[in-house]
């Protein structure tokens, strides 16, 4: 029976993936990190037919020692976050990736919520054959997975997940026997991994535009702009057909304060139309640990959006009328 090495950061691949190979009866290794072992620890601790190793823990020369020893059939990467070195995948006779997106067209290791910030109507899983260069090797199966016009980002890993066990066992099957069909993976675009940058509201763009970049976002990276000198994170927010352009774009208005047909909303004046702010949050940046929430506000309640401040004031209001930095 065929020996897997598997490569998972990832909770729900890693445990469907490892699962499903325990129940063919491989015997295989998981690699994984500290965020991620506990909760397969206790999954998989009586299980002798898995070995699970904390890739947090050891040297990269142990990684590879450790692979090299056990002479695997396969090689798996499954949402894995570093580069694997050919070093250790060519241990393998044969290496593969799952990737969380549709190749060629979006390459790269911050590619889940791509296909919303650009209007896709689909995206999906992509297997293919591991190569020294990045998400370029072969395509040997793909399981497309549709998404609607107001898609988000957790929405949309709830459907790869769901897409991802009848995905996983039409490749497993052609692989046993030996039956992959490879495609060229040529073309698309490389994204990399995202910086803080990258999630920055750029309010000189189109309401849509800004509304479909907050919803490819999530919360370890969410969309952010400045209000004065405080960070402004915007969780959840809807476009709208309601003409700002009497006002700068950017202007935050809390429309509870004045008379409008805005009605009781806080809103952000864009270079075309009103975005509706319907969730804020208020984010420290941790020097250890990235984007940490320390406080979480939702603009909804009993059906109804109550303004409250993320600043330590006592009402959102204080900034009505004032501009985000951009």
């Amino acid at each position: 029976m065929e020996k897997f090495v598997v490569f998972s950061v990832d909770i729900e691949f890693g445990s469907v993936i490892c699962n499903a190979l325990l129940d063919a009866g491989h015997q295989l290794i998981l690699f994984t990190n500290t965020a991620c072992f506990s909760t397969h620890q206790n999954t998989f601790e009586d299980l002798k037919a898995i070995e699970l190793l904390n890739i947090d823990l050891l040297p990269p020369d142990m990684v590879e020692n450790k692979v090299s020893s056990y002479s695997p059939d396969v090689l798996i990467s499954a949402i894995y976050a570093k580069k694997i070195p050919a070093s250790i995948f060519k241990q393998a006779k044969q290496a593969f990736n799952v990737h969380p997106a549709l190749l060629p067209k979006y390459k790269g290791a911050s590619v889940w919520g791509l296909p919303i910030r650009f209007g896709d109507t689909e995206t999906g899983i992509t297997f293919h054959q591991m190569t020294e260069e990045f998400d370029a090797g072969p395509i040997c199966h793909c399981a497309k997975v549709s998404l609607n016009p107001r898609e988000n980002l957790y929405s949309l890993v709830q459907k790869m997940y769901d897409a991802l066990p009848n995905a996983w066992a039409e490749f497993y099957l052609n692989l046993m026997r030996g039956s992959l069909v490879f495609q060229a993976n040529e073309g698309g675009s490389y994204f990399p991994p995202l910086v803080y940058q990258d999630t920055w509201i750029d309010f000189k763009k189109s309401v849509s535009e800004i509304d479909a970049h907050i919803r490819s976002l999530g919360d370890k990276a969410p969309a952010y702009c400045f209000l004065g000198n405080s960070p402004l994170y915007i969780m959840e927010a809807v476009s709208t057909s309601i003409d700002s352009s009497e006002e700068k774009a950017g202007t935050l208005i809390d429309s509870s304060t004045v008379q409008s047909e805005l009605g009781d909303r806080l809103w952000m004046a864009t270079v075309d139309h009103y975005l509706e702010i319907r969730c804020l949050s208020h984010i420290k940046l941790g020097l250890m640990s990235g984007l940490t929430f320390i406080e979480k506000f939702s603009l909804k309640e009993a059906g109804s959006l109550l303004l409250r401040s993320c600043f330590d004031i006592p009402a959102l209001n204080k900034f009505s009328g004032m501009r985000v930095n951009y």
